[in-house]
């Protein structure tokens, strides 16, 4: 917290009492270091409850959700060691998501913790997601008492393996909020608050549970000596592109104004659109067209009378524009539209026609400068990034090269 990867397995479960001692001895010395010796695996952490039911969290960081689901993962979950073996019985009322880490807030982590799960009402799952990314969790590192806080939503479901069928069939998790902080009192007081009638359940949160834990052992990939140096893989600037791209149109659907977003990439090219109002043609900014302004411009108006959000809705449109060896921008209004082409960041064609569309919206089409693209796209991490777009916002129709993208 902030977790250490996109993506994160929670468990929340019981262990028979009669070998609660030999588990945490199991769990120690050798469940969570084979776990983090597989790659993508970061860190993970054993909780404590303080009374109710499900006595353990477990929280497992990884890189991404293609680690819950890579050969070296399911290989030792099918392979499980005489130990494991022996242990898996005495699980009790095992919950396990493959989660999308949505959110994470804070820094560092503290020896309290707030467990709280819910099923987000459909109808309001987009507007409860955004209260909680924009409001209620990023004020918790800023309270006392408390340090971080993230948000998970179960992603993908758990394949059946040889360790579940010995301990039975888990269940699965849809969203969950983890706080932690430093204070136990306070870390349960906003954990109430979040769930007393105002909070989560006016904004659509059913089937609330809450439980409070502490600290009971946690143990990093770096301290085994596996993933101890920094990835070497160069930034993938096209999926970076596509995510900041990706924002206007998902603003537009949070607004009510778009329904649809397709997004294609292979290699260094890659498109969006979406059927929203389309980028206003007419508007200027300080006597400059609105389009060329916030495709081309860099500047913060520090000093200036320029509308800040203006600006900074540009700055990423801006840094994309000039990564890229060309781009094209069509913008479709009811009735004309507008075709812009850019070479290197900077305006050299427009087209302007008075033909109705059927659909408005706006459409980018790129290609990025080659010399940043050697290594190609790496598609899959886009496609769980735009899932966990989908997941958050379950009525966006969201398509990827051509495929719809589900939230479940």
């Amino acid at each position: 917290m902030p977790l250490l990867g996109s993506a994160a397995m929670l468990l929340s479960f019981d262990i028979e009492a009669d070998a609660i001692d030999e588990h945490d001895r199991w769990h120690t010395h050798e469940h969570l270091p084979e776990r983090l010796s597989i790659p993508g695996f970061r860190r993970g952490t054993r909780w404590i409850a303080k009374g109710g039911r499900s006595r353990y969290m477990v929280l497992y960081e990884v890189e991404s959700l293609a680690t819950l689901a890579s050969e070296a993962y399911l290989a030792r979950l099918n392979q499980p060691t005489p130990w494991t073996t022996r242990m898996m019985p005495h699980y009790r009322g095992m919950n396990r998501g493959l989660c999308t880490v949505v959110g994470s807030f804070g820094l560092g982590q503290g020896g309290a913790a707030a467990l709280i799960r819910f099923t987000p009402e459909a109808s309001q799952s987009a507007a409860l997601v955004r209260w909680l990314l924009e409001e209620a969790l990023p004020a918790v590192p800023q309270m006392p008492g408390l340090g971080s806080a993230c948000l998970l939503q179960g992603a993908q479901m758990a394949a059946m393996t040889n360790e579940q069928r010995i301990r039975g069939a888990d269940r699965g998790i849809d969203s969950a909020i983890i706080v932690t902080g430093y204070d136990s009192h306070a870390v349960a007081a906003y954990a109430d608050a979040l769930c007393a009638a105002s909070g989560l359940p006016a904004r659509g949160a059913g089937e609330l549970s809450c439980a409070s834990y502490v600290s009971g052992y946690s143990l990093a990939s770096a301290e085994i000596g596996v993933n101890a140096e920094p990835p070497s893989t160069p930034m993938d600037l096209t999926a970076t592109a596509v995510r900041a791209l990706m924002l206007y149109s998902l603003a537009e659907f949070q607004s009510g104004h778009a329904t649809t977003i397709r997004v294609t990439a292979e290699g260094g090219s890659f498109s969006i659109a979406d059927d929203g109002r389309g980028h206003p043609i007419d508007k200027t900014v300080e006597g400059t067209s609105y389009l060329k302004f916030i495709y081309t411009h860099f500047d913060y108006p520090f000093e200036s009378g320029r509308s800040a959000p203006v600006q900074l809705q540009g700055i990423g449109m801006s840094l994309v524009n000039a990564l890229c060896s060309e781009l094209a921008l069509t913008v479709r209004k009811p009735d004309e539209t507008l075709q812009l082409k850019f070479r290197h960041g900077q305006l050299c064609a427009s087209h302007r026609t008075a033909v109705p569309s059927a659909q408005t919206g706006i459409t980018v089409s790129a290609k990025l400068t080659p010399q940043l693209t050697a290594n190609g796209a790496d598609t899959q991490q886009l496609e769980e990034w735009l899932l966990g777009v989908a997941v958050c916002h379950p009525s966006l129709k969201l398509f990827f090269n051509g495929r719809q993208l589900q939230s479940s």
